[in-house]
């Protein structure tokens, strides 16, 4: 059985050793598990990786327009119609691409791609080559944003939505919302700590350095 949100709160608590009604309320726990979601989702590409067909437009340059967070890969062409798989497409890189063609932003348009190129300062950016005609579709593996959980009272429909990011997450959300629920009160004897070693947790399950100042949570 999947996870729900309420199993994320739940465990939450049984740390803080709250009922969501006094220090910790249950729907700052929501917004925290939202916004843990997005950062793992931002993190780690492979904890919300999906796959979707894309139209292109004329040109080389394509800019991914469904709700996502970075592109993974550009896989196959899929016709003219988005629904027919064809050639597979190779990524390459745009340098070297330009030293073998110099010529090759100006060649002549077709609606079959057979390279891609990922934009290194924007993640929802690709080139391909050759130029696109406007007419094709390839699919495209990227990284989408969760779902925005909306808290309601009472045992609400929020408590049973599952988890979107994969079950392997689970623990580092939890760490991510005890992080943020330990920061509300630093003041607090011993919640500076708390919220250090949580923070430390997460940060060391996605594979980043922290960073910043640490401050309360809003």
């Amino acid at each position: 059985m999947a996870n729900t949100v309420q199993d994320v709160t739940d465990r939450v608590m049984d740390i803080l050793v709250e009922d969501g009604t006094g220090q910790w309320l249950t729907t700052e726990l929501v917004d925290w598990y939202n916004s843990g979601q997005l950062a793992i989702a931002t993190a780690k590409f492979d904890a919300n990786a999906t796959l979707g067909t894309v139209a292109l437009v004329q040109g080389i340059k394509q800019t991914l327009t469904i709700p996502s967070i970075a592109i993974g890969r550009v896989t196959r062409n899929m016709g003219s119609t988005g629904l027919v798989p064809g050639a597979a497409i190779t990524l390459t890189d745009f340098d070297i691409l330009t030293l073998s063609d110099p010529t090759w932003t100006t060649t002549t348009s077709t609606p079959t791609v057979k390279h891609y190129m990922l934009d290194p300062l924007d993640p929802l950016t690709f080139w391909v080559y050759p130029g696109n005609s406007g007419g094709g579709y390839v699919e495209v593996e990227y990284s989408k944003p969760p779902t925005t959980i909306v808290y309601d009272a009472g045992p609400g429909t929020w408590a049973t939505m599952e988890i979107e990011i994969k079950p392997g997450y689970f623990d580092t959300l939890v760490n991510y919302v005890l992080w943020r629920a330990f920061s509300k009160d630093t003041g607090s004897v011993g919640n500076l700590t708390r919220a250090e070693g949580y923070e430390a947790s997460y940060y060391a399950a996605v594979g980043l350095k922290i960073g910043g100042r640490r401050g309360k949570s809003k």
